[in-house]
């Protein structure tokens, strides 16, 4: 039997198609699971999609979450990210959830908005009663910044130092000597 602890694995590894598969599967399998338990698979299955670039599915995933757990905390900022995002139930949620696919779309297609009331409640959406700890969420999606430019920044950082102590150096040495 697979577990969301073995899907957070294969996230942290980069292995985010396996990763989607895992948790899928542990969430057919959590029919007589709590809500709370159901909520932090769909949360996870959302960040895998996300981290796939496939905003609609993400949406459909977060918004699931929320009827599970309405006051989940991270998905006051995972579902802020996603507005104007149309949801759509990805393939392998569409027989769990018949009737909520067909809600979420018409939901977005009259604009309603989503909100979570402890992100209300908080107007922060503070992460400290989450039951997915931070450790293992950081863990199985690492925040990587673009570093893009980083490179290229430092090298030419150095190249200006390079030229002022150059300088220095000349103007020390060749403007100093009597001619």
């Amino acid at each position: 039997m697979a577990s969301l602890e073995e899907a957070k694995s294969l996230a942290g590894s980069g292995e985010f198609q396996e990763a989607l598969n895992t948790a899928l599967s542990v969430l057919q399998e959590s029919h007589d699971a709590p809500n709370s338990q159901k909520a932090d698979i769909l949360v996870f299955l959302g960040a895998c999609y996300m981290t796939m670039e496939q905003q609609p599915e993400a949406r459909f995933c977060y918004q699931m979450a929320q009827k599970e757990r309405p006051d989940h905390p991270k998905l006051a900022i995972a579902l802020g990210g996603l507005q104007g995002v149309t949801p759509k139930a990805p393939l392998a949620l569409r027989d769990i959830y018949k009737d909520e696919a067909k809600e979420a779309v018409a939901m977005a297609a009259i604009g309603a908005s989503v909100s979570t009331p402890a992100a209300e409640e908080s107007g922060s959406g503070d992460f400290a009663s989450s039951t997915t700890s931070d450790d293992v969420w950081a863990k199985a999606f690492p925040d990587k910044p673009d570093d893009s430019r980083g490179g290229f920044l430092k090298f030419v950082l150095i190249l200006i130092v390079f030229a002022a102590i150059a300088w220095i150096i000349y103007v020390t040495v060749f403007e100093g000597t009597p001619q």
